[in-house]
């Protein structure tokens, strides 16, 4: 009886973890994001990343500044709502703007600005 219940156990926990993979295997899987200019005059846009586990906001930790209006690889699993930007000035002669929260999603038939 015991071994069975284990033998069942076993079986949904390998069903369960080839259904969620987990963050190591999507870490491998990156999406495109533009990141728009908007109104940023300083061409410069500052990027954050909120880490669950500690509810803090960090600098991103692969491109904490990146030119305004350009398009960089983020890792699949973060939410949208999870990266937030703001328009930054690197020499320091301007405040920086309120900080934006989420990352807005372009309908499908709207051409992307990252297609090569």
């Amino acid at each position: 009886m015991h071994v069975r219940r284990a033998s069942i156990a076993i079986l949904l926990a390998t069903a369960c973890a080839a259904a969620f993979p987990s963050r190591a295997d999507q870490a491998e899987e990156r999406v495109l994001v533009h990141y728009p200019a908007g109104a940023c005059e300083t061409g410069q846009i500052q990027i954050e990343v909120f880490v669950r586990e500690t509810a803090t906001w960090i600098a991103h930790p692969e491109h904490p500044l990146v030119e305004a209006g350009s398009c960089q690889l983020e890792i699949s699993y973060r939410l949208l709502n999870e990266l937030r930007i703001r328009c930054v000035d690197p020499d320091g002669r301007r405040e920086p703007s309120e900080w934006v929260t989420g990352v807005a999603l372009r309908p499908r038939e709207s051409a992307s600005p990252c297609a090569p």
